[in-house]
């Protein structure tokens, strides 16, 4: 009772200060996010293995129906594929989910990085992709 009854005697300022940094470091990039790094999320955690809807629920941080939405959509364009076990509907990152995971995160360095070799980014852009149709 005593650590309570000190929280709750502290000056306001710093007691929210507090709890901010509190919430802060329990939601570290999950506010505002884009369409594409909601998917590039869902992605990359179905890269290695297929994953259950309940799973990138969880690990994604966002709510059911809203997975569902990302999932119908990146299944209708191919980035992901579905297999059916013991009941249950599991995606698996495939070919063409892989590539978009590629130049995600090579327009991502290009955006945000500091003191990369932007020539080398540039490159990698200008250049297919292994898989990509239409490759030299």
């Amino acid at each position: 009772m005593e650590k309570i009854g000190k929280f709750f005697n502290m000056p306001i300022l710093i007691w929210f200060k507090t709890l901010n940094t509190f919430s802060e470091s329990r939601s570290i990039h999950r506010k505002y996010r884009d369409f594409f790094e909601i998917a590039a999320s869902i992605l990359e955690l179905a890269k290695n293995t297929y994953v259950s809807r309940f799973f990138l629920v969880k690990n994604v941080g966002t709510n059911s129906r809203h997975i569902k939405k990302y999932l119908d959509i990146l299944v209708q364009k191919g980035l992901l594929g579905i297999s059916y076990k013991d009941g249950r509907v599991l995606y698996k990152t495939n070919e063409k989910g892989l590539i978009f995971l590629r130049h995600y995160s090579v327009l991502k360095e290009m955006l945000f990085a500091v003191g990369v070799n932007r020539s080398i980014l540039m490159a990698e852009t200008i250049l297919p992709l292994k898989g990509e149709r239409g490759a030299r």
